[in-house]
């Protein structure tokens, strides 16, 4: 027999267009909760597609497509002629129904995180490293181009606590397979890089953007330079960066731009002094030297305010893991006892 409910439960279902959680998942999640936690009886009939499309202002299809996993997993029948009524799965068909109630607490909860903010995409992100971060640990990496990655992973670790391990990673190698990065809950970039990075990392992956500037040392050989034309050779995306930085130095210098792929026009002009990036120094070399002319390699360093803030950071995400674990392993007992009533 079909038992109704004393007030109106479909009243309370909600699709939030903008939270970026799929309209079908987050009304199949909302039924799910009705239903498996005794929200409406068994044998409840639920709105048909149409009437629950019009009454949520979404396509018939979306609700169809929610219906139907409902039907899958067995908290929906459909008789024929009559309509469709909620039930509860046998637990010799589906397992222990205590289980799928707890994974059905869990998609409301994060349907309810995902959909309480301005920025759910964040808020997913933050999520997923969260529970990453659970599953696999605190993995740290850095990337950066190959020849200095070494120097900025130890750099980083320095400053984290117990000398906690960086991995270094070349950014052409993430570049040839992005899936090098899953393994890693935290990424450390610089600033120029960070940007490609999150777009290459997966969802649970937090990149970290680290400032730098040039070194002491390197400022005081550009300082030293004579007057004259002075090539510098980089990348074409991180050319401008290193001009300003020399520029700032010393404005009275005349100096060319040489593209990464152009090295062999070093030979052809008349230069007091070639400034390089590390990316571009074993290329520089080999026509550089034939000349004898004074190379100064551009080499960086974190900027100190900024690797702090980066160590900040780890640390405290560190301590949220901690304070995560804690808190689940004070919470198994009263589980387990849960569970078993």
């Amino acid at each position: 027999m079909t038992q109704s409910s004393t007030s109106d439960p479909w009243s309370r279902l909600r699709v939030d267009e903008t939270s970026g959680v799929p309209i079908w998942m987050q009304i199949k999640t909302q039924l799910e909760y009705l239903i498996a936690t005794g929200g409406v009886p068994e044998g409840t009939q639920i709105p048909s597609v149409r009437q629950l499309s019009s009454r949520l202002g979404v396509a018939i299809d979306t609700v169809r497509q929610a219906y139907d996993d409902l039907t899958r997993a067995h908290l929906v029948t459909t008789r024929r002629g009559r309509g469709t009524f909620t039930r509860l799965p046998d637990s010799s068909s589906t397992g222990d129904f205590s289980h799928r109630r707890l994974w059905i607490e869990a998609d409301r909860a994060a349907v309810a995180y995902l959909t309480g903010g301005v920025n759910p995409g964040a808020r997913a992100k933050a999520m997923a490293n969260r529970l990453h971060m659970l599953d696999h640990g605190m993995r740290v990496a850095f990337v950066g181009v190959e020849v200095s990655v070494e120097r900025y992973a130890g750099q980083v670790s320095d400053v984290l606590p117990a000398r906690t391990p960086v991995t270094p990673l070349a950014i052409e190698q993430v570049r040839a397979d992005p899936s090098t990065l899953w393994g890693f809950s935290h990424v450390v970039a610089l600033v120029f890089h960070s940007t490609e990075l999150e777009e290459r990392a997966p969802g649970h992956c937090r990149v970290l953007p680290l400032m730098s500037g040039l070194a002491p040392r390197v400022l005081d050989e550009i300082s030293q330079l004579p007057q004259g034309p002075v090539a510098l050779v980089a990348r074409a995306s991180t050319s401008p960066l290193y001009l300003d930085l020399v520029r700032a130095r010393r404005d009275d210098l005349t100096l060319i731009e040489v593209a990464d792929d152009s090295v062999e026009s070093l030979t052809e002009l008349d230069l007091v002094a070639v400034l390089h990036t590390s990316a571009t120094r074993r290329e520089v070399q080999r026509h550089a030297d034939k000349r004898g002319l004074p190379m100064i390699e551009l080499a960086h360093r974190p900027q100190d305010r900024s690797l702090q803030d980066v160590a900040g950071t780890l640390r405290s995400d560190t301590e949220s893991l901690l304070e995560l674990q804690r808190t689940i392993t004070a919470a198994l007992p009263s589980a387990a006892t849960t569970s078993r009533s």
